[in-house]
């Protein structure tokens, strides 16, 4: 259930074009891990620990699926405004 969730605001925020500035937009992506108790920990410290090591593991997958060779040059954000 919580992964839907997750796949939900990922989805949403990568489906949204933020203006920076007038006249230009660009696409966001997050990265977002869970941490579900009693399976990933009992304490609070637990449960963030698990969801910061679900959210690298997502950030580091989801980097992977790009395609850096169709990527023109990297994009800096002070490109964008």
């Amino acid at each position: 259930m919580s992964e839907g969730v997750a796949d939900r605001i990922r989805n949403a925020v990568a489906a949204h074009k933020f203006s920076v500035r007038t006249g230009k937009q660009i696409d966001v992506t997050i990265s977002v891990g869970v941490g579900c108790f009693p399976n990933d920990g009992e304490t609070t410290e637990e449960l963030l620990t698990a969801a910061a090591r679900n959210m690298q593991r997502d950030k580091h997958t989801r980097k992977n699926l790009l395609n850096l060779a169709t990527m023109p040059t990297p994009a800096r954000i002070d490109h964008y405004t």
